[in-house]
């Protein structure tokens, strides 16, 4: 809903959609004096306001909710070691409209941190990995750099099963 609405096509997404228009209401000093235009916000959902920041902080709660039911449709499972020290939160990417928003959750691409794929440093974009990982498990780290800027990083089941299969196999050795 808010991309078709939002997206103007340059690929920025406008902040907020909401119109103003000018409307006669009645004016009251003591008893009804006439009437007056005055302005008022109209949100997206057609919600009108009397003030500009009421309408914007109205369409952002909106997009919000928005968000995070997108984020909750995605199919996800959760894996915690016994004594509870690991704890992996999966999510299964079915097209690209998942990439982008688990990406935009975890703060991916935001410009400034360093990506990692499967321990891969791909410097500070991931234009290539998004349609790699379709069809595809993954799941998100975040390290604190303690510099103002963290390392984030993907791991797909393939490389974790793969991981986990050398781990195996070394420990069957022993």
């Amino acid at each position: 809903m808010w991309n078709n609405v939002n997206n103007r096509g340059n690929g920025k997404r406008k902040a907020f959609t909401m119109k103003t228009i000018i409307k006669t209401v009645p004016k009251y000093i003591r008893v009804e004096d006439g009437v007056e235009k005055v302005k008022a916000w109209v949100a997206i959902d057609g919600r009108e306001f009397a003030f500009k920041s009421d309408c914007e902080k109205h369409e952002k709660s909106l997009e919000n909710e928005e968000k995070k039911k997108k984020f909750d449709a995605i199919e996800s499972k959760t894996f915690m070691r016994e004594d509870g020290d690991v704890c992996y939160n999966w999510y299964f990417v079915k097209n690209q409209d998942d990439v982008d928003v688990l990406f935009r959750n975890f703060g991916f691409n935001n410009g400034y941190d360093d990506n990692y794929v499967n321990n891969r440093n791909v410097g500070r974009t991931l234009d290539n990995t998004k349609s790699n990982i379709i069809k595809t498990w993954v799941r998100f780290e975040y390290e604190d750099g303690g510099d103002y800027r963290g390392d984030r990083s993907l791991y797909t089941s393939d490389y974790d099963k793969s991981n986990a299969k050398e781990e195996l196999d070394f420990l069957n050795k022993l």
